[in-house]
C-alpha cells in the first residue's frame, strides 16, 4: 500500500482520506503508509467545537446530526 500511494501522490493524483479515527492514530497511519511526509500541509476538519460538545452533553443529538 504505501508503495502505491507513493506512486499515485507522484503522478499527481490528490488524495483525501475521512476518517473516524483519533486525529494522532489517523496522522500516524498517514504517515506509516506514506500518504503524508514531513513538510506537508495537514488539514484537519472536525466537528469537535464547544457548540457541538454542549449539545452532545445535554443529548440533543437531533441537533449534532445537522
Amino acid at each position: 500500500v504505501p508503495e502505491c500511494i507513493d506512486k499515485l501522490a507522484q503522478a499527481g493524483i490528490k488524495i483525501w482520506v475521512l476518517t473516524g479515527d483519533k486525529l494522532e492514530t489517523a496522522i500516524n497511519i498517514g504517515f506509516a503508509c506514506c500518504l503524508l511526509r514531513q513538510g506537508m500541509e495537514q488539514i484537519v476538519i472536525s466537528s469537535e467545537t464547544p457548540i457541538i460538545k454542549a449539545l452532545e452533553k445535554v443529548g440533543d443529538n437531533s441537533a449534532v446530526a445537522v
